[in-house]
């Protein structure tokens, strides 16, 4: 949509910067328009790349969250800046003008800034989620190294395991068979008491309800059917 919309601009300015003239030569020569239109051109490109870039990770299954905030930000507040700095201020008061673009358009021109949350708010939740992706990877780094620096092979697999899982949350990826199989052998490991989970750990022991007898067992026999 942004890059449909400065596509928009852009066409709607061609006309308006080959007929004005300004001291004998039309403003399409001057090179403040010059680079306002040439600005417009790199922000549609991007917008393009942003959007390839988001639909490319949606259909090989990942959230995209991050990257789908990115695109919508850019997009909609590019199209805010072209709208006001450059659709508005190259046109003059014709842009007020029934029939000019910036009349008739400006709603949709504006209104994608709140659409699906307002960009600040958007772009402060960004940041949050991207710190909780850097700490992901942080993490996932510091196991890796430490894991791999182990002699027990099955410490270095819960490594591996913790890393692996890691960067299935951290790419929004879901978990993969080898992520499973990993994790349900290291498993296997504990229930046989192979991981070493620690010399000084203390056994839980096993609760088990001791057997009612005479009278007791009479009297929670008496009182199931109430109860």
């Amino acid at each position: 949509m942004a890059a449909g919309s400065l596509r928009l601009i852009a066409a709607s300015l061609l006309p308006w910067v080959q007929q004005r003239q300004t001291f004998g030569a039309p403003i399409g020569s001057r090179e403040l328009v010059q680079r306002r239109l040439g600005g417009r051109a790199a922000r549609i490109v991007a917008c393009d790349a942003l959007t390839a870039w988001t639909a490319q990770l949606l259909d090989q299954g990942y959230r995209g969250e991050l990257e789908c905030v990115t695109a919508k930000v850019f997009g909609s507040e590019a199209v805010k800046e072209a709208t006001v700095d450059v659709l508005l201020k190259t046109h003059g008061g014709r842009a007020l003008l029934a029939g000019n673009l910036f009349t008739e358009a400006l709603w949709d021109l504006l209104a994608p800034t709140v659409y699906e949350g307002e960009n600040e708010i958007l772009t402060l939740g960004y940041f949050r989620t991207l710190a909780r992706r850097a700490q992901l990877a942080t993490v996932m780094l510091v196991v890796s190294r430490y894991a791999d620096r182990q002699s027990d092979p099955w410490v270095r697999q819960a490594g591996v395991c913790a890393a692996l899982e890691l960067g299935a949350r951290l790419t929004g990826a879901p978990p993969t068979g080898e992520i499973y199989h990993w994790v349900t052998e290291l498993g296997r490991a504990v229930a046989e008491e192979q991981f070493p989970v620690g010399r000084d750990a203390e056994r839980g022991a096993v609760v088990m309800a001791e057997p009612l007898t005479g009278e007791n067992a009479c009297a929670e026999t008496s009182s199931g059917p109430e109860a």
